[in-house]
């Protein structure tokens, strides 16, 4: 655990900060973020991805639930604003130009503004696809076709080409 804590704690505070947690909370978010991890470390597989992935994806679901159990979801509702969506573009000051989140930054800032837009609110805010819909007045599909593409094209430059459901069929 105490290892886990020095690799992924900063990432797991860098978060909590950009997904609005009060200066004043994030230590307990933290605390049940990585006992979160202990619990579900059986889950993890690295046949889907690296484990600092695994790490981000529990934190930032942990974080967002309690966000919403506490009532503070006001700062999900705001439109995002452009220092947003840099932030969300930009990678960790700590980042070298050839870490996966500098490259995760450079795809997505190669997609179109909507569909940045759109994968920004349902990665920075925490937005369902239902949400996004309606707060952009968006068809459904549209939304959920914005997410899917532009994190496959994210994906791709991360890893090389991916295999969509259709190509896997065929």
């Amino acid at each position: 655990m105490q290892e886990c804590i020095e690799r992924y704690g900063a990432k797991v505070w860098s978060l909590t900060r950009r997904l609005g947690v009060p200066e004043h909370e994030r230590e307990d978010v933290a605390q049940e973020i990585f006992m979160d991890l202990w619990r579900s470390s059986g889950r993890y597989d690295p046949r889907c991805g690296p484990e600092g992935a695994f790490v981000i994806v529990v934190a930032r679901r942990r974080a967002i639930d309690w966000l919403r159990s506490r009532g503070a979801r006001a700062h999900l509702e705001h439109p995002l604003d452009e220092e947003q969506a840099a932030r969300l573009a930009a990678p960790d000051a700590g980042a070298d130009a050839g870490s996966d989140g500098a490259r995760a930054a450079a795809a997505l800032a190669e997609l179109p503004p909507a569909q940045q837009h759109v994968i920004a609110l349902a990665v920075v805010q925490g937005l369902s696809h239902g949400e996004i819909a309606t707060r952009l007045r968006m068809p459904l599909g549209t939304v959920k076709t914005y997410v899917r593409r532009g994190l496959l094209r994210v994906r791709e430059r991360l890893t090389g080409p991916a295999v969509t459901g259709r190509e896997a069929r065929s």
